[in-house]
C-alpha cells in the first residue's frame, strides 16, 4: 500500500495494482437471481438500419430507480480512467458506482459484462439495463470497449472519454454511429 495504490493478487496468481479507494474490507452484496419470463418475440437486429429502441412498458423497481438516481447524480462529473466516484468516473466506473451504491455487486471492467447478468434484446430493453458496445469496431476486433446505463425514454447515461464527462444521450443515436457496434445488453437485478 502506498501513494493511493495497493498491490493485489488474484486467485489465478496474477498481480497488479488497484486504487486504494476502490478497496473495502466488507464482502460485496451478492444479487439474488430473479426468475425471468420469456416471451416469444423476434430478436431485434442490431444493424445500423435498425437501432430503434423499443422499451418494455413497466416502471423500474425501487432498487433500479436508485441505480438510475445514482447514475444521474454523476451527470457532468469529469471522465477519469480507472475511477468510480463523484470526483470522476470512467464508463464501467459509472455503472459500478450506480449499482454498488444501491447495494448490488457488479463487475468493475467493461469486458466482464459479456456474461454478467441476463442477456436481453434491444427490443426488450428496460431502465437499469447495461448496454455493452464495441466503440472501436473499425479495428478488426470485436470486444466490449464501452458500457452505458439505459435510463428509459430512449436515453442512456455513460462516461464519455471524448466529451470528458458523464453525459446523457439518445441510445439509438449513439448506436447509429459507424464506429459503434452493440455487443450485448445485460439485465442486472439485486
Amino acid at each position: 500500500i502506498g501513494d493511493g495504490w495497493t498491490r493485489v493478487k488474484t486467485s489465478s496468481g496474477k498481480e497488479g495494482y488497484v486504487a486504494t479507494n476502490f478497496l473495502t474490507t466488507e464482502a460485496p452484496a451478492v444479487p439474488t437471481p430473479r426468475p425471468t419470463t420469456r416471451t416469444a418475440s423476434k430478436p431485434a437486429a442490431t444493424t445500423k438500419e435498425n437501432t430503434e429502441v423499443k422499451e418494455e412498458a413497466s416502471a423500474p423497481s425501487g432498487t433500479i430507480s436508485q441505480v438510475i438516481s445514482n447514475a444521474k447524480s454523476l451527470l457532468g462529473v469529469r471522465y477519469v480512467y480507472g475511477s468510480a466516484s463523484r470526483s470522476g468516473a470512467d464508463c464501467s466506473g459509472l455503472i459500478y458506482y450506480a449499482y454498488r451504491n444501491a447495494g448490488i455487486s457488479v463487475p468493475r471492467s467493461s469486458r466482464d459484462y459479456a456474461s454478467f447478468g441476463t442477456k436481453v434484446s434491444l427490443s426488450n430493453i428496460k431502465a437499469g439495463d447495461v448496454v455493452a458496445m464495441d466503440t472501436r469496431s473499425g479495428d478488426g476486433k470485436t470486444m466490449i470497449t464501452h458500457v452505458g446505463l439505459y435510463i428509459g425514454g430512449g436515453e442512456m447515461i455513460h462516461a464519455s472519454s471524448s466529451l470528458g464527462k458523464v453525459v446523457r444521450t439518445s441510445l439509438s443515436r449513439y448506436l447509429g454511429y459507424s464506429s459503434v457496434k452493440l455487443i450485448t445488453i445485460r439485465r442486472i437485478r439485486g
